[in-house]
């Protein structure tokens, strides 16, 4: 039984800095490399207006039966998710009964935490020491760190609660102040955000790469993140989506994903971290570090390795590589011999903006 996709274009029902702003530019072909990855053969593609995925008497509703009198199954491919409407007078019978018999399912391909940066073309950068790098070389891998790991150098990496949200929980539990959603009780909301436990799970679950977003170099990231025989890769966000040629991980994966999205900054002594989704915390930081302008690779791995590194295709993701400016001259041609010994070529060495 082949499984057959639908591509469904829908109107993005999102508020601006919720995410899913680069859709319009990308989403078509992210999907066709979604199917090809999955092993979806591609049926249609549908743009439609709907409230529901199951929704009765509309053309996605037709040609799913149509699919499936063919004896398929059937993926239906969203750019984001739509309520499947799964009780209700505007329920297709017919589509339910597909659903219980698992021939029928939808995917999404945006998860509505990520925030892509605008323009599949924004320029990154990645900021190395030497052995990071030789690594990177040598392995062909992106190193992905445990967020415990992480914590090490900042405390408050991967914690979902802010001074606000302590003052505003004891509060609520106090009674002095109402839940600021109308939709919780006290209780509920203490609960839901009181919990200890979620940002101990987070620490050992997940793993993130990070990426410096700047139409430039930057000179206080050389400073922090490198060395004086550091370098800096540049590459493109669509270099780094598209890059991942690992067995198992990838950014079009639908079971072992690479997600990725930019950093929010906040306030911490008036700001909460929203607790809907656990990525929400994982790309909240402080607003202290707003200079970093980030964009994060997730990875979330239940088993908990030390560290999580998928195979990258080095060749599509890096666009140069520049030698820290402080590096003496002689270090430069070091650079370009190792990385012609590792099939880089010297085209790809450029000098540093900053250097003098």
């Amino acid at each position: 039984m082949a499984k057959k996709a639908i591509l469904l274009n829908t109107p993005a029902r999102v508020k601006p800095g919720e995410g899913l702003q680069h859709l319009k530019e990308n989403t078509p072909d992210e999907m066709r490399k979604y199917c090809a990855h999955n092993g979806y053969e591609i049926a249609t593609e549908l743009s439609a207006e709907q409230e529901f995925l199951y929704e009765k008497e509309t053309v996605l509703a037709t040609t799913i039966l149509k699919i499936a009198e063919e004896g398929h199954e059937v993926v239906i491919v969203s750019a984001q998710q739509l309520a499947e409407q799964v009780q209700g007078d505007k329920i297709d019978l017919q589509l339910a009964s597909l659903v219980s018999q698992n021939r029928l399912k939808s995917e999404t391909l945006v998860h509505p935490c990520f925030v892509a940066p605008v323009g599949s073309n924004r320029r990154i950068w990645r900021y190395l020491s030497l052995p990071k790098f030789l690594d990177l070389l040598q392995s062909s891998c992106l190193h992905f760190t445990r967020i415990d790991e992480m914590q090490k150098f900042d405390a408050h990496e991967g914690i979902s609660s802010t001074v606000a949200m302590k003052k505003y929980i004891e509060d609520v539990r106090q009674g002095v102040k109402p839940p600021p959603y109308p939709d919780m009780t006290p209780t509920q909301f203490v609960q839901m955000f009181g919990r200890a436990d979620i940002d101990a799970n987070l620490s050992k679950w997940f793993f993130v790469n990070c990426w410096h977003m700047s139409d430039h170099e930057n000179f206080a990231m050389w400073k922090i993140y490198s060395e004086q025989f550091g370098v800096c890769i540049e590459s493109q966000y669509e270099n780094l989506r598209d890059c991942f040629t690992d067995l198992k991980w990838s950014y079009y994966s639908n079971k072992y994903k690479v997600y990725i999205g930019t950093v929010s900054y906040f306030n911490t002594e008036t700001e909460f971290i929203r607790r809907d989704n656990v990525f929400w915390t994982l790309l909240s930081k402080r607003r202290e570090y707003v200079y970093e302008t980030e964009l994060r690779c997730i990875i979330s791995d239940y088993e908990q390795p030390s560290s999580v590194r998928p195979k990258v295709d080095l060749a599509k993701l890096i666009n140069s590589i520049r030698v820290n400016p402080e590096a003496p001259e002689w270090y430069q041609q070091s650079i370009v011999d190792l990385c012609n010994k590792y099939g880089m070529g010297q085209k790809l060495i450029t000098r540093s903006s900053l250097q003098l």
